[in-house]
């Protein structure tokens, strides 16, 4: 599972570190939006087998984003 993700460059092991290191306990905001049935399949599956929370993921994912195209 030491398999590396080229977009990010991060090792999947340390992803649950990555996750609490990058998304402090700040403040929430309460955003609705759809994703089509793949996304969301994946999502779900990712998120159990990881242990993870479906929210933090999605945070994570656009802060990467933003780090990349900003």
């Amino acid at each position: 599972m030491n398999e590396r993700i080229e977009e990010t460059g991060w090792f999947l092991p340390s992803l649950d570190v990555l996750v609490f290191d990058k998304i402090k306990s700040e403040e929430k905001v309460r955003k609705t939006f759809s994703l089509n049935k793949g996304v969301g399949k994946a999502l779900d599956a990712f998120a159990a087998g990881h242990k993870l929370n479906k929210q933090d993921i999605i945070e994570l994912a656009l802060w990467d984003l933003f780090r990349k195209y900003n």
